[in-house]
C-alpha cells in the first residue's frame, strides 16, 4: 500500500431546497389561502476519526464529497400578509457551503528516531522490532515514515517511529523535512542516532539538534 500523508479534498454541504407555492383546495373552501411549505435543510458534511489509519491514499482517488440537497426553502405561506392574501412566490433554497481542505496524517508513536540520512535508524528499527524497513548503504534509503513495536516483555510494549533522514534546513522544508518532523511531534521521547564513523560527528549532532529547535512544536 502506497504511503501518503497529506492530500487535498473538496467538501460541500447540501444546498437548501426551494420553497413550494400552493393553495388550499379543500371542498367547500372557496378561497383557500397559501399553504406552500418550507423545504428541508441541506445535508451536512461530517469528519469522523477512525483508528489504525496509516495512509491517505484512498483520498487520492476520491477527492470530492458532497452532501445531498434539501427538498424545499421558504414556502409561499410565509409571505401571507394583510395586504397580500395570496402570495405566489417562494424563496429558493440557501446556497451550499463549499471549500477545499488539506488532510494531514501524523503517525502516533511513543518514541521517534531522528538523525541524518544513513545514520542507522532503519537498521536500529529492524533490530529492536519486527519491522522490515528497506536498508541500504546510500542516503535517503527511507523515503516514508515507518512504525515498529518494541516488546520488552509481558505488558511492556511501545511504538517506535522511524522517519526519513533529516538534512540542514529541514525545519524550513528542505528534503520534505517539515512533513517528516510532523510525524514525531507527539512522541514522548526522541532517540537521536548519530553515525560515529563519519568525519564530523559533533557537527552531525548539532545539525539535527538545531533543526529540531528551529522546527519547534515543543
Amino acid at each position: 500500500m502506497k504511503f501518503l500523508d497529506q492530500c487535498k479534498i473538496f467538501v460541500a454541504s447540501g444546498a437548501g431546497g426551494n420553497g413550494a407555492v400552493s393553495f388550499r383546495r379543500e371542498a367547500y373552501v372557496e378561497f383557500g389561502g397559501p399553504d406552500g411549505g418550507d423545504g428541508g435543510r441541506g445535508g451536512d458534511v461530517w469528519a469522523e476519526a477512525v483508528p489504525d489509519l496509516n495512509t491517505l491514499i484512498d483520498y487520492r482517488y476520491q477527492q470530492h464529497f458532497r452532501a445531498e440537497r434539501g427538498t424545499g426553502g421558504m414556502g409561499n405561506m410565509r409571505f401571507k400578509s394583510s395586504t397580500n392574501r395570496a402570495p405566489r412566490h417562494a424563496n429558493p433554497g440557501e446556497p451550499a457551503e463549499e471549500r477545499w481542505i488539506w488532510l494531514r496524517l501524523k503517525l502516533i508513536a511513543d518514541a521517534g528516531l531522528v538523525g541524518q540520512p544513513n545514520a542507522g535508524k532503519s537498521t536500529f528499527l529492524s533490530v529492536v522490532t519486527a519491522a522490515h524497513p528497506k536498508i541500504a548503504d546510500y542516503p535517503f534509503t527511507t523515503l516514508n515514515p515507518g512504525l515498529g513495536v518494541v516488546d520488552l516483555g509481558p505488558g511492556q510494549r511501545f511504538v517506535l517511529a522511524d522517519i526519513p533522514g533529516l538534512i540542514e534546513g529541514a525545519a524550513e522544508g528542505a528534503g520534505l523535512g517539515t512533513r517528516f518532523l510532523g510525524h514525531v511531534e507527539r512522541c514522548k521521547v526522541l532517540l537521536h542516532l548519530v553515525d560515529g564513523t563519519q568525519d564530523d560527528v559533533a557537527g552531525a549532532y548539532r545539525t539535527i539538534r538545531e533543526e529540531l529547535a528551529s522546527y519547534g512544536e515543543g
